[in-house]
């Protein structure tokens, strides 16, 4: 058996927007009202540059992120059913590569596959084999389905889609995603 999906991370495995909206009220006194790879349109309009200080800072408390209820186990489930590791396709920067990888080693004890990419069309490319995806963004989640791939998408406050929209399915939590599991493997 080998695996049949592949994960973001900010949103999805883990919450980093937790501690991003941390930094944003705390160092600005600003509430982020959306957010979209690295850019986020916040109630007191700020700057791109602090916008882009206040996402570096957030990264220097990544210790601090925790996974999402189910998340571990749902990767470890999948791991033990195909022996494969797991795939990870996540717009960040280069720059907080070291950092990503330690917070992923630091909860999910599977091997794994992290690609980088600057743009979520860009994640199109890493999926060619790959039928499924767990993505939180709206727009990331109607392209990749529109481009023939089922997209698994939590239900949070900022992915609301309208509409039918085929090939997306969203969940609650991985406990819920995980009375699927079979779904997301192929002989």
């Amino acid at each position: 058996m080998r695996n049949n999906i592949a994960f973001d991370l900010d949103g999805t495995l883990i919450n980093f927007l937790s501690v991003f909206d941390d930094v944003l009220f705390h160092r600005y006194g600003a509430k982020r009202i959306l957010m979209d790879r690295f850019a986020a349109v916040t109630d007191n309009n700020l700057s791109n540059e602090k916008i882009s200080n206040a996402i570096d800072e957030a990264m220097s408390y990544i210790s601090l992120l925790k996974p999402m209820p189910g998340a571990v186990a749902f990767v470890q489930q999948l791991y033990d059913m195909t022996g494969e590791p797991i795939k990870i396709i996540t717009a960040r920067r280069v720059k907080h590569a070291e950092i990503t990888n330690d917070v992923i080693r630091r909860y999910f004890k599977v091997p794994y596959f992290l690609a980088m990419v600057n743009d979520y069309k860009d994640k199109l490319h890493y999926l060619k084999n790959i039928d499924n995806y767990v993505e939180d963004r709206r727009a990331c989640a109607k392209f990749l389905a529109e481009n023939g791939k089922n997209v698994y998408v939590p239900l949070r406050k900022y992915n609301k889609i309208s509409g039918k929209t085929d090939n997306i399915n969203f969940f609650i939590d991985f406990f819920a995603l995980s009375l699927n599991l079979n779904k997301f493997t192929v002989r």
